[in-house]
Parts: C-alpha cells; structure tokens; sequence
C-alpha cells in the first residue's frame, strides 16, 4: 500500500527480519529432512552422519568453541535429541553475533556443502532473501561480496564464470574476490583491479 518507508540498502548493518530469514535459509537445508530417531546414536543415517559432522566442524572451525560439552552431550543422548540442542546453541550464539559474524556464518555454511545443485540452490534462496530484504551483499559464486557498484560487480560476475579455457585466470579472479570481500579488513591491494578486467572478457 505504499505506507511502509522503503528499506535502506543494509550494508554496515543487519535488521532482525534479515538475520531471521538468513537463519531459516540455514534451517531448511541442514535439518529438514526426515527424523531418524529410531536408530541407535551409534547408527547414523548418511543425513545423520552429514549433520554430526557439520555440527562439530561449525563449533570447533568456525565459532572455535570448546566442543567438549557438545561431545559429551552427543555421547548421552539420542542423535535427534543432541542435534537440536545442538541448533538452540547455534541460535544462541548467533542472536549474540555482529552482522559480519553473521555473514561469515552463512559463507561457512555455503563452502561446508559440496558442490552441487544443493549447494546453487541455496545460494539462489539466499540471493533471493539478500535482495528482498535490501542487503548490501550477494554470492558470487561461494564467495559473499559487496555489490554497491554494480557495474564492478557484472564485470567480476562475467570474468569469474568464464569457461575451462580460461580456467587460469577465472582460478585467480576467484582468489583475488576473497580479498575484496573481507567484509572487516578488505584487502584492496591483493584484490583485483576491477576496471582492468574488461582485456581479460575480450580474449
């Protein structure tokens, strides 16, 4: 109806209806899938063992978090049981994270899935969320990037899905992107050279 003010792109930020959805992205992928609570914790379907691993890796690689408890209560209790009061955690230390910590979560979450139509098609989902809910950021590839100038960002788009051809240097433009897209210290000197890029599309 026009009586809602338009949102600010969110760049240096993260509102509650952003951070929820981005949250939900993470949900629907990772855990909705069927319960397997009539096995022992011992034998795990490949869902399962795919969401135990994920779980330990998530505290002890990204969060860097005593695992020990997690450990133990995984030994106590049924899988299904340990995995949720795993996820309540999660949220926990999430709601307690600055909007960067936030990104860096889901970009972690983006590189742990394999490659594949699973791992694309949360990346439309969460492009799409990004978009509606005017972030400052998109995926390129599995890389999280600032796109406030969109002529950069078509430019950067185009050299780093190039074909085997020239695999080299698509190779090295993806490097270059992680520079540019520390989202608290970028990196510009390592970074590409945006506007030098065009030579390398018109080879």
């Amino acid at each position: 109806m026009g009586l809602v003010p338009e949102k600010a792109v969110q760049i240096k930020s993260m509102d509650d209806g952003l951070r929820n959805r981005l949250w939900n992205c993470f949900v629907n992928v990772f855990f909705g899938l069927p319960d397997f609570e009539k096995f022992a914790s011992f034998f795990l379907s490949p869902e399962e063992q795919f969401q135990r691993s994920f779980i330990c890796n998530l505290f002890d690689k990204h969060f860097k978090i005593d695992v020990d408890d997690i450990q133990m209560n995984y030994d106590n209790l049924s899988f299904s049981k340990w995995r949720d009061t795993s996820v309540i955690e999660i949220r926990k230390i999430l709601d307690k994270s600055e909007w960067n910590e936030i990104y860096d979560f889901i970009e972690f979450v983006i590189n742990y899935l394999p490659k594949g139509d699973n791992r694309d098609s949360l990346i439309k989902e969460i492009n799409n969320v990004l978009e509606e809910e005017k972030s400052g950021y998109r995926f390129l590839g599995s890389t999280l990037v600032d796109i406030t100038d969109e002529e950069e960002m078509s430019v950067i788009k185009e050299a780093t899905t190039l074909e085997d051809k020239l695999k080299v240097v698509s190779n090295h433009l993806e490097k270059s992107l992680k520079f540019y897209a520390n989202r608290e210290n970028p990196d510009y000197i390592n970074s590409i050279k945006v506007k030098k890029l065009r030579s390398y599309l018109t080879v």
